[in-house]
């Protein structure tokens, strides 16, 4: 069935290209041509050879701006480079927290003697201070002892508060201690202390609970130096409202 339509339509073609061309014939023959008439259009030649290249022609307008891509992944990292010039100083910063005391460092070389003038510190030391209570036995460590009660204090050199004199310029000076006994089961066992170091020693080991001592030394002090008194391991001492203990010194002469 199908061959047979398409035989048709090729039949059909081909009489309408026969028609055609026979109207052509006639039209050609009715034409007077000088020198001749035209022929039939042959068949196409051959593809030829291709042109020269042309000339560039004239830039074409610039087109929109596309779609701005995504991102690429970041490279590697350059090598680094050399520092730039130091900047302007910036203004000063906040003032820090106070830092902790640092250790007391060693003891300087002795100046020249200065000048002859007026100071606000005193030539004339003297001081003198008794204890009101008992203390001891002193079982972990020497305990240092506080004179509270002060009878003088010129010049303040003496610390009530610890128990402690501080030389306040370098110069010769005198102390003097009087401790009494506490217990007849504990000894009594007082130095006198320069700086951390025994100078002299106060003892009474008899079991007599009413015994006293004392002692007393010269020392040369160099300004800032201390002397106090230290209960030893063990020991005890008497003293109330009758200020049977004390603790005393002065400024003998300066250097």
């Amino acid at each position: 069935m199908k061959m047979s339509l398409l035989n048709g339509i090729l039949a059909v073609v081909f009489l309408m290209t026969q028609v055609s061309s026979q109207k052509n014939n006639e039209s050609e023959k009715d034409l007077t041509c000088d020198p001749g008439c035209r022929g039939p259009m042959g068949p196409p030649g051959q593809r030829g050879r291709p042109g020269n290249k042309g000339n560039m022609g004239l830039p074409g307008w610039r087109g929109e701006v596309g779609v701005r891509g995504l991102p690429g992944k970041p490279g590697l990292r350059g090598r680094r480079g050399r520092p730039g010039k130091a900047g302007p100083e910036g203004p000063p910063g906040q003032k820090g927290e106070e830092g902790k005391a640092g250790k007391r460092g060693t003891k300087g070389d002795k100046g020249d003697p200065g000048l002859s003038t007026s100071s606000s510190v005193p030539y004339n030391l003297a001081f003198s201070a008794a204890r009101t209570t008992p203390i001891g036995p002193a079982y972990r460590n020497n305990e240092v002892i506080i004179f509270n009660h002060v009878f003088t204090n010129v010049g303040n050199g003496y610390d009530v508060t610890t128990g402690k004199f501080t030389a306040p310029m370098d110069g010769v000076y005198v102390f003097m201690y009087n401790v009494h006994k506490n217990l007849a089961s504990h000894g009594m066992r007082v130095a006198l202390m320069r700086n951390g170091d025994i100078q002299v020693l106060a003892e009474d080991v008899s079991g007599d609970p009413q015994d006293m001592a004392g002692n007393s030394v010269i020392l040369e002090l160099t300004e800032g130096d201390g002397v106090w008194l230290e209960l030893m391991l063990k020991q005890a001492i008497n003293s109330s409202k009758m200020r049977q203990s004390t603790f005393s010194g002065y400024l003998l002469f300066t250097q």
